[in-house]
């Protein structure tokens, strides 16, 4: 069963605002539009960019990696000021063809975004191509963050196994960006992780902003517009999309990146006002003093990390590429009469994920459904026909992630004082799509959106039986066959609706793509709190050129 619900006021007019860790000098549009006060440099570099947006025509290959350069740098300085004098490093750019038959192309690159060799990140678009290294002009993007474990391609684009969640919304007309936090480029052999000791979810939210303030800028410089972006965080990158998103509320709405967000089966708060809410934060308590031991201990040699991801990594190895051998690993299933195979033992990871963790975040919490025999060995995945994609995702797992990210986590589903990253959860109001699968977080991740300022909620639960042993789990979400039909399909719709707004405190005028000047409100129109020029769409549907975004006062004119 999926239950697709919609909570929220329903307005004619799509509300553009969004977050930064950035300042808007980098993004303010020209010829009228947008009047942010911007640093002379990024200015110069912005107005070139003008030349090479709406009004594009075919790039070389160097000219694309160039757009990556360009915006890159632009967003470093505007972040770090003038005390880094660095350039942004762009390295490792590569032109990959997900799908040649229909234009469908993934770029991607290894970014450095902050002082230390250690600040990189990766940053990916998957996108159509209207010409040869062209990407094909969209109104329609979307930022996507991975969870524990997985990296992007790992987490959203598993091209060796038929369509992939980032492969089909590019298909239907998505401008897809995805990120690798910086902790999935630590490689096994790293011996020092006192690096990691102040690696949270504040870093990861910080560079989601910076990749957001870099693909904004990308996208006007080879062809699209440069208004804000759907965010979609799975898992963890949920809950570093809520951080990220409550520090949005805190910078002026010139300097946001994000007006819509789609957190996928997870929570960050818990409902107390039930058992299940209970006892969901009194395990949350009893990890986060687990893992405070752990980091607290200085004869602990992985007092930093879990190493969690590369054990998976491993399982993932062994089942495909000696599936029917006893797993040499300290894995055992109790009462089994017979030692599991390496490819059992991935089934059981998959079906049983809540092993791993003590304890789990929901009571039989997978990532894969599947069955098991009288012995309790797992025998097969339901919703995933081909079981070596569970293998092989789970082989990309990276081998480490900062303990502190955790941590961060665990406080605020705790309710630790201590905690941050939950601070500004009420002022949030950007629209929301919560998206789970009951046999993962599922429908315990609605109560954190019941919590958030904003008026426009919907949510995507699936559930496909009362077992939640045996239910859609929370990996299924991007790899099981159906996936499309039980989720795919209503994201790409949400991400598509124009029929999102955000408060009452900004408001949506008419932008012509063509000349970027803002269209007047009709005689009659109420003046709300931002601007006067607002309320009615009058050529929604009919005139193409005309799009909707969010302006607010920005001394006598709008600004983005």
């Amino acid at each position: 069963m999926t239950r697709i619900a919609s909570s929220h006021r329903r307005r004619p007019l799509i509300g553009r605002g969004a977050f930064a860790f950035v300042t808007a000098a980098a993004l303010s549009l020209g010829a009228g539009c947008a009047v942010a006060p911007p640093d002379a440099s990024i200015d110069a570099q912005e107005g070139a960019a003008e030349q090479t947006g709406a009004a594009a025509s075919a790039l070389t290959f160097q000219q694309l990696k160039q757009s990556f350069v360009d915006a890159c740098d632009g967003a470093i300085r505007s972040s770090y000021g003038p005390g880094f004098a660095g350039s942004c490093a762009v390295s490792s750019f590569t032109r990959t063809a997900i799908d040649a038959a229909q234009n469908i192309f993934e770029y991607s690159a290894d970014v450095r975004v902050g002082p230390s060799v250690r600040d990189v990140i990766g940053l990916h678009r998957v996108v159509r191509e209207s010409s040869p290294f062209q990407p094909a002009a969209s109104g329609n993007a979307v930022m996507l963050v991975h969870g524990d474990a997985w990296a992007f391609r790992g987490a959203f684009l598993d091209t060796g196994h038929g369509d992939t969640f980032a492969a089909f919304l590019a298909k239907n007309g998505v401008d897809v960006w995805g990120i690798d936090l910086g902790w999935t480029r630590v490689l096994n052999g790293t011996s020092d992780f006192s690096f990691m000791s102040a690696w949270g979810i504040d870093k990861d939210a910080k560079d989601v902003g910076m990749a957001l303030s870099i693909a904004r800028v990308a996208r006007h410089r080879t062809g699209s517009d440069k208004l804000p972006m759907k965010l979609l965080g799975w898992s963890r990158g949920g809950q570093i999309g809520y951080a990220y998103l409550g520090g949005e509320t805190q910078v002026p709405a010139a300097a946001r990146h994000v007006n819509g967000f789609i957190p996928v089966d997870i929570y960050l708060k818990t409902d107390l006002g039930t058992p299940e809410g209970v006892k969901q934060r009194d395990d949350a308590c009893a990890r986060l003093a687990a893992d405070l031991a752990q980091y607290n201990n200085p004869a602990k040699p992985d007092r930093y990390y879990t190493g969690i991801g590369g054990l998976v990594s491993t399982i993932g190895q062994l089942a495909l590429g000696d599936p029917a051998t006893p797993t040499q690993l300290p894995i055992a299933l109790p009462g089994s009469p017979d030692p599991l195979s390496n490819r059992e033992v991935a089934l059981l990871v998959g079906e049983a994920t809540y092993v791993l963790s003590n304890p789990p975040p929901t009571p039989f919490y997978h990532f894969t459904g599947g069955t098991f025999d009288a012995d309790n060995v797992p025998t097969g995945l339901t919703y995933v026909g081909d079981e070596t994609r569970w293998f092989a995702a789970a082989a990309q797992a990276a081998p480490f992630e900062p303990l502190k990210v955790l941590i961060d986590a665990e406080r605020a589903m705790c309710g630790d004082p201590a905690s941050t990253i939950d601070a500004h959860l009420a002022q949030i109001a950007v629209p929301v799509l919560y998206v789970g699968a009951e046999g993962g977080f599922g429908s315990s991740g609605l109560y954190t959106t019941t919590l958030l300022a904003s008026q426009d909620r919907s949510s995507i639960v699936v559930s496909k039986t009362a077992d939640q042993l045996h239910d859609v789990g929370h990996g299924d979400i991007f790899l099981a066959d159906d996936a499309r039909t039980m989720f795919w399909d209503g994201i790409l719709g949400w991400l598509s609706s124009s029929f999102h707004c955000q408060d009452d405190s900004e408001c949506t005028l008419l932008r012509d793509n063509n000349t970027c000047q803002c269209l007047g409100a009709p005689a009659g129109a109420t003046d709300p709190k931002s601007n006067s020029a607002c309320l009615v769409d009058p050529c929604r549907d009919k005139v193409p050129s005309c799009q909707n975004f969010t302006c607010v006062a920005s001394g006598s004119d709008a600004s983005m």
